[in-house]
């Protein structure tokens, strides 16, 4: 072998070696990180940072806020948010990643909804912010569809043309009252001491207990002649406030200008809660208020009183029913009762001796 040859020889098993030494390099280290799909990678490291929600669409805007560890609703008088709704909105738009590229064509954004909000269609406009008001992620959200038992969107990145098909499955509801909070009171029956309710005619009904421990509750007035249907026929209503919810909230001062039915629940351990209902075209609208100097839990009182001040509150008609009781629904009929048949005579007595 010549020199040319031989140094031709070593130049090829130099550069096998060096191919060979970069692949067990590479083999220890691993694959190259792929880049990141996600529509928003900046969101995730900075999720604790969104202090604003906003979904604006045909149907209306809704609007929610941090305000110290949870979420409120400021048009809706800032009553608290669902935070189980609200964290995982915010979560699946971090993770939201590309899925199937659709059209980048502006005059087709109308077929599958992902066009400029603001225009005639369906679209819905996601913006999650910070504290200073920048713009941490933006998304129009389209139709909806229903692809092999999976629950698919149509989505565009606000100024991107390029949209997509993707699975995003959170709640992106324009009804404020979806997001809302709508415990009003959890004040468990046992604790009930007493509750009168007073009807707008003037009508009063009053149930008592003296001890707790006492089986049903004392009724009065209780028309003379007349008694109760049953020993705990009144019991139910001791239960009112038990798991009481309202429908819809707004700022004080919008009702409570027609007849009002007056309820008033008070505790053992000394809690006071008045209600004061109206009927507004066959919406039942209600304001409330807590008290209690020597409430033995002012934790709760505290809680109550700021729940309810500077709001009327839209009542389940149906709960409002189960509270709103008079002495006629306690009191057993007056009608007398027909003689039960077999106690009449079958025909007339016959004499045996004649």
């Amino acid at each position: 072998m010549n020199t040319r040859g031989y140094l031709v020889l070593i130049g090829v098993a130099a550069l096998l070696a060096g191919l060979s030494a970069l692949a067990y390099m590479s083999s220890q280290q691993g694959p190259a990180p792929a880049m990141s799909s996600r529509l928003f990678p900046d969101l995730m490291g900075r999720i604790n940072d969104v202090t604003s929600i906003e979904l604006t669409g045909p149907e209306g805007q809704v609007r929610m806020t941090r305000q110290g560890n949870g979420w409120v609703l400021p048009e809706k008088t800032g009553v608290p948010a669902v935070e189980a709704r609200v964290r995982p909105l915010i979560i699946a738009l971090a993770e939201l990643e590309g899925g199937e590229p659709k059209t980048t064509n502006p005059d087709l954004y109308t077929r599958i909804g992902v066009e400029e909000p603001g225009e005639a269609g369906d679209s819905t406009l996601l913006t999650v912010s910070d504290a200073s008001g920048q713009t941490l992620a933006s998304l129009i959200l389209g139709k909806t569809e229903w692809i092999s038992s999976r629950q698919m969107r149509y989505v565009r990145k606000s100024g991107d043309v390029q949209s997509w098909l993707i699975e995003f499955k959170p709640d992106t509801s324009l009804d404020a009252s979806v997001w809302a909070e709508k415990t009003l009171t959890r004040v468990d029956g046992s604790r009930v001491k007493s509750v009168v309710i007073r009807q707008p005619s003037g009508e009063e009904m009053i149930l008592t207990k003296t001890t707790p421990e006492q089986p049903h509750y004392e009724v009065a007035p209780i028309p003379e002649g007349r008694s109760l249907r049953s020993e705990g026929v009144a019991d139910p209503l001791a239960r009112g406030l038990q798991q009481l919810n309202f429908e819809d909230v707004r700022p004080a001062g919008q009702s409570l200008e027609g007849l009002v039915t007056a309820i008033t629940f008070q505790t053992f351990d000394g809690l006071t809660i008045r209600m004061s209902v109206v009927d507004e075209a066959g919406s039942k609208w209600a304001t409330l208020t807590a008290e209690g100097a020597a409430a033995e839990k002012p934790e709760e009182l505290a809680e109550l009183q700021a729940r309810f001040a500077g709001r009327e509150f839209q009542l389940p008609t149906w709960a409002f029913n189960n509270l709103n009781k008079r002495m006629i629904d306690m009191i057993a009929s007056s009608a007398p009762q027909p003689e039960d048949p077999l106690d009449q005579p079958l025909g007339p007595l016959l004499d045996p001796d004649g």
